[in-house]
C-alpha cells in the first residue's frame, strides 16, 4: 500500500449534515429509551444508517484482528492514521491506481 487515506479535517456542508444527522437519529433512540426502555426497530435501523454513513464518509475503519489479517467488525472503528487499521485488498489496490494516476498528470 503506497499511501492510506487520511482523517478529514474540514467539513463540507455535506458531511456536516451527516454528523447532524447522526447526532438526531442517536437523540431519537436516547429519547425512546428514556420514555419507556423500549426503542423501535425503525430508530435503531436509522442509527445504523447513520453510523455506516459517517464511518464511510470520514474513511473510520474496523480494527486489524491480531490473529489474521480480517477486521474486528465487533470492535470499535479507528482513524485511518491508526496503525491498528483494516485496509481490505480492494481498498488496497483503489489506493495504489489512484496514486499512479496522480503520479502520471
Amino acid at each position: 500500500m503506497k499511501q492510506r487515506p487520511t482523517n478529514k479535517t474540514e467539513l463540507s456542508l455535506a458531511e456536516l449534515q451527516l454528523v447532524l444527522d447522526l447526532h438526531n437519529a442517536a437523540k431519537d433512540m436516547i429519547d425512546q429509551l428514556q420514555d419507556g426502555f423500549t426503542c423501535s426497530l425503525e430508530t435503531a435501523s436509522k442509527l445504523q444508517t447513520m453510523q455506516y454513513k459517517i464511518a464511510n464518509s470520514f474513511n473510520f475503519q474496523p480494527m486489524q484482528n491480531e490473529d489474521c489479517d480480517r477486521p474486528q467488525h465487533w470492535a470499535d472503528h479507528v482513524l485511518p492514521e491508526d496503525p491498528r487499521a483494516y485496509f481490505s485488498d480492494y481498498q488496497r489496490e483503489q489506493w495504489e491506481a489512484k496514486t499512479e494516476k496522480e503520479t502520471t498528470k
